[in-house]
């Protein structure tokens, strides 16, 4: 599976549910983080963000209903990897532990036997995903969610190489917060 479709697998699956509001719009999400705290991370020179912006389908208990999800990308070139930082409406009477836990994208990957390790700091749920040995392109990935001021913020490790300790991506996640508020 690529990074991309993993990534957007597991976005959409936790934002697909009905929204309270929407997000701040374009280019929002690469104000969350800095170059320089992304390299810090990492370990690794970054190129500068880009963001992006997806269109949600209507959940099926409010079909009339869209959400966009704003992300912004970093390149980690020397580990062919990226860390991604997503913004979105929080659903409507969704916590951070389901939306992270409970969906499309990560049944997938559960379903290819990928291991998985999760741990909780308080309203912010992580996660992280080994692929098998068996994997011939397996990806890793690191991540953290957590609903603030009524936005779902996310922040999330990806590459072919070892995943970034949990640890790591919540500290990117609480920096994000801090802004987002």
């Amino acid at each position: 599976m690529n990074l991309g479709k993993m990534f957007f697998l597991c976005t959409l699956a936790a934002l697909s549910a009905p929204c309270v509001r929407a997000a701040d719009g374009p280019g929002a999400a690469c104000a969350l983080l800095t170059q320089a705290e992304i390299d810090a991370a990492t370990g690794f020179k970054t190129g500068p963000g880009n963001p992006t912006d997806q269109e949600l389908p209507a959940s099926a208990a409010d079909p009339g209903k869209h959400a966009t999800m704003y992300t912004c990308i970093w390149s980690v070139p020397a580990v062919h990897g990226q860390i991604v930082v997503g913004m979105g409406p929080a659903p409507a009477g969704g916590d951070a532990k389901t939306l992270s836990r409970q969906n499309v994208g990560m049944d997938a990957l559960r379903k290819q036997q990928y291991t998985e390790e999760s741990k909780d700091f308080g309203d912010i749920a992580c996660s992280g995903m080994s692929p098998p040995a068996s994997a011939a392109q397996g990806l890793s990935m690191s991540y953290c969610g957590t609903i603030v001021s009524g936005k779902f913020v996310s922040v999330t490790s990806m590459g072919p190489s070892k995943r970034l300790p949990l640890d790591q991506v919540k500290a990117l996640l609480d920096k994000a917060i801090r802004r987002a508020r």
